[in-house]
């Protein structure tokens, strides 16, 4: 399995132990801070993210606070499994593969059951009720996980890349409207639907703030 960066950036805090059935308590030791962004969407799914390799007393400890209505969530990595007794209140998994496409998602676990599926998912977003219906995150969407210095970077290139699409465009059909062309590449421009730019730097100026106050 190729290893992503977001993965190595994840997967490199490991909190309470490795996860090799030895016992290695790092008392003090925090989680990396990451953003999650849907950008098939286009829109985030949670600003404020706790990503690591969480041993079980430690998810324990964490899962109870993602009750309805807070900003933090978990992202899982590797996933390992979660026990329903870890759950005091429902709430809402995103299952991930390596690529960070969503393979599965489940509302109000563990009132809705983990289905079964093929492909082991690599990691686990885990967050609070009624976030995967607020967000519309479902089943092959791209999501995004990173800090949320990163997080900007790629929000301000997928903009870029987006405008230059949508300029290249006009330039095609663009030049060739008024000359009275029967050619068939002009008309089929005109059919497409103009982008509409919903992650360009207003959107990323206005979180900003937020999520670099959240992530300190």
């Amino acid at each position: 399995m190729k290893e992503l960066p977001y993965l190595r950036f994840a997967t490199a805090h490991k909190l309470d132990g490795p996860g090799t059935g030895t016992s290695s308590s790092q008392p003090g030791a925090e989680p990396s801070k990451v953003c999650a962004y849907n950008q098939t969407r286009e829109r985030f799914v949670s600003v404020d993210v706790d990503a690591g390799d969480f041993a079980l007393a430690v998810l324990n400890t964490r899962l109870p606070s993602l009750t309805a209505g807070c900003s933090t969530a978990l992202w899982i990595v590797p996933f390992r499994g979660i026990s329903p007794t870890s759950v005091r209140f429902p709430i809402d998994l995103v299952f991930l593969n390596e690529r960070g496409v969503v393979l599965h998602t489940v509302d109000s676990y563990p009132i809705s059951q983990i289905p079964a599926s093929g492909t082991a998912p690599a990691s686990v977003l885990a967050l609070p009720a009624q976030s995967i219906a607020s967000t519309g995150t479902s089943r092959g969407d791209q999501l995004l996980l990173y800090p949320s210095e990163e997080m900007k970077l790629r929000l301000q290139q997928l903009a870029q890349a987006k405008t230059a699409n949508q300029g290249e465009r006009s330039d095609i059909s663009g030049p060739d409207s008024g000359s009275g062309s029967n050619q068939s590449a002009p008309k089929a421009g005109g059919n497409v639907l103009p982008w509409v730019d919903r992650c360009g730097p207003r959107l990323w100026q206005r979180l900003l703030p937020r999520m670099l106050h959240q992530s300190r």
